[in-house]
């Protein structure tokens, strides 16, 4: 994954340093960009650890670019079909 994230800044620094002067911060975006594509799905799960106790939690994501969200709770069942949705920064 890192080298891919190298190889993936490395082209975008190549390709626009000609044509005009990128701050980090341009180049960063550019890369989340090119890997996140226009929409995304994931599925992942969470594990909380506490002295006395654990607890693990399944959740599913959709993304549509960086302004639209939906993460929708799997496990456990007690809290399986809970989410969150986010359009342009709200909830």
């Amino acid at each position: 994954m890192f080298r891919r994230m190298a190889l993936c800044l490395l082209y975008f620094c190549a390709s626009t340093a000609q044509s005009q002067e990128l701050t980090a911060a341009d180049i960063i975006r550019k890369a989340m960009d090119h890997f996140r594509g226009l929409t995304s799905y994931s599925q992942m799960t969470m594990t909380i650890h506490r002295p006395d106790w654990e607890r693990s939690m399944t959740m599913r994501a959709w993304t549509e670019g960086d302004k639209r969200t939906l993460v929708r709770v799997v496990e456990p069942k007690k809290d399986a079909g809970n989410g969150t949705l986010s359009v342009d920064g709200n909830m």
